[in-house]
C-alpha cells in the first residue's frame, strides 16, 4: 500500500501459562505444564512510540492514527500533541475501558466495534 511502511521490531517472550492448583488437577490429563505456555511482545510499544514522537518532529504528519487499547502510549500522545500534532485512537471499547486515560488523551477516538463488523459483513461472497 503506497504510504505504508511496515517497520519489524519487538521480540516474543515465551511466559507460562499460570492456573490456579484446582484447574491444573482438572487438565492435568490433557495437557502438561510444559505445554502450557504463551508468548507475550516486548518492545514493540516503544518502537512505535518513538516513531510517532521523531515523525511529527520532522513533520511528516499532521494526524497519527494509532490503532491500540494500551494505556502505556498515553505519554507519547502528550508529547507529540505538545509538537501540535493530533493523535486519533482507534481501538475497540474493550480494549479502552482497560485505559481510560488513552481514550481522554486522544484527539478523537475510533471505535472499532462498529466498523469490523461493517467491515466483514461487506466482504462477505455473494450467492
Amino acid at each position: 500500500i503506497p504510504g505504508i511502511t511496515v517497520i519489524q521490531g519487538g521480540k516474543y517472550i515465551k511466559k507460562p501459562m499460570v492456573f490456579s492448583k484446582n484447574i491444573m488437577e482438572k487438565i492435568r490429563k490433557y495437557v502438561s505444564r510444559e505445554e502450557l505456555v504463551t508468548y507475550v511482545e516486548k518492545g514493540l510499544d516503544i518502537i512505535v512510540a518513538i516513531d510517532m514522537l521523531l515523525l511529527a518532529v520532522k513533520n511528516e504528519y499532521n494526524t497519527a492514527i494509532l490503532i491500540s487499547g494500551d494505556g502505556d502510549f498515553v505519554p507519547a500522545i502528550k508529547k507529540v500533541q505538545l509538537i501540535k500534532k493530533k493523535v486519533q485512537v482507534a481501538s475497540f471499547n474493550n480494549d479502552v475501558r482497560k485505559c481510560y486515560d488513552l481514550k481522554n488523551t486522544a484527539n478523537s477516538f475510533i471505535n472499532l466495534d462498529h466498523i469490523i463488523p461493517i467491515f466483514l459483513k461487506s466482504k462477505k461472497p455473494q450467492p
